[in-house]
């Protein structure tokens, strides 16, 4: 007999939904980021901020530029900056 009180729906397991659960939130997260970053008045971020604001590894940023993020690098000899359009951002993480 089922208990009817029972939140789980029985379709997948807790760790199954739990995962799925811990997923979106990270998601909605990120999305919520992109959106903060929408309103901000300037166009680009640095690698720094960028791996900041969303809590990311070079490594992960890495393989993001490899599926198509652009990164942008001042044309000056010796400059190791680099930087990000926010617009780009959006448009990969599909907020935009």
């Amino acid at each position: 007999m089922s208990n009817i009180n029972s939140s789980h729906s029985g379709l997948l397991s807790i760790e199954a939904e739990q995962e799925i659960l811990l997923t979106f939130n990270k998601n909605l997260d990120k999305m919520y980021h992109a959106h903060k970053m929408s309103e901000s008045s300037f166009d680009l971020m640095t690698q720094k901020e960028v791996l900041e604001k969303f809590d990311l590894s070079p490594a992960t940023l890495q393989d993001w530029e490899s599926h198509g993020l652009k990164r942008y690098q001042p044309p000056m000899d010796g400059s190791r900056k680099v930087y990000y359009k926010k617009i780009e951002l959006l448009a990969f993480l599909g907020a935009a």
